[in-house]
């Protein structure tokens, strides 16, 4: 930690956090090789300044319609291999008034949720619901957002698994569109399960999920699921 810290310290434009909870998540995503951590932070740090329009940079409340409407939320929980499951609506998309808002919401719900000792050792599993997604969404998938979205996740202090449930022709050309754009490594990352439940368990247990997707929870208090947000106000501004 001392010798990122003295790195970190060298580079006076790179202002951030360096205390150790801070830097102990980059640290776990190389394995504590300093090095690698160091380059990974300033990767991060430049891809946030040059693409500020998908980090959360204002007040919360801009957003307040966009989480209403329940199109990503976190479950209760972290399931049975450790990871909190990150929910992803995308026929809610809807609702958005275009693609930057719903990168920041990413930034609101994991935020939350980032430092917690199960997120930092096991990463989150990002669930990901193609039904009835309409076609008119397909238009927001360009090249330079689907390369951006990309590259966001891969820099991202936190592992991620991606996880695909149900179908949509809409979804379907949306993938095709975005495969090319996107790294080897990150293509490791998602997994296709459709409509295969006992698929899906084998990554994300069902005890926490809900019965749409084969699971056990008969019920979501949404009001309840958003207090991970509103609880953690400060921590999220923080990190802006």
């Amino acid at each position: 930690l001392d010798e990122l810290r003295l790195m970190l310290q060298d580079c006076p434009l790179l202002v951030i956090r360096h205390d150790n909870e801070f830097l102990y998540k980059f640290l776990c995503l190389t394995n504590w090789n300093v090095d690698e951590t160091f380059k990974r932070m300033n990767a991060y740090f430049k891809f946030r300044k040059d693409n500020p329009k998908y980090f959360l940079f204002g007040p919360i409340d801009l957003l307040e319609k966009l989480i209403r409407s329940n199109c990503k939320f976190l479950l209760e929980r972290p399931d049975r291999y450790g990871k909190w499951v990150y929910v992803v609506k995308v026929a809610r998309y809807v609702h958005a008034n275009n693609v930057y808002e719903i990168a920041q919401l990413d930034d609101l719900w994991l935020t939350s949720i980032i430092d917690d000792p199960n997120t930092i050792k096991n990463g989150v599993s990002i669930l990901i619901d193609a039904k009835d997604v309409p076609l008119r969404l397909v238009s927001w998938i360009t090249p330079r957002h689907s390369r951006i979205m990309s590259q966001k996740s891969e820099l991202a202090p936190i592992r991620i698994t991606f996880h695909l449930v149900n179908s949509s022709k809409a979804m379907n050309m949306g993938v095709k569109l975005v495969f090319p754009f996107l790294s080897d490594d990150a293509k490791k990352t998602i997994h296709f399960h459709y409509s295969d439940w006992e698929s899906l368990h084998q990554w994300i247990g069902k005890e926490v999920l809900p019965v749409e997707y084969g699971g056990s929870v008969t019920h979501l208090d949404h009001e309840k699921l958003r207090e991970k947000i509103y609880n953690n106000v400060d921590k999220i501004l923080e990190g802006m």
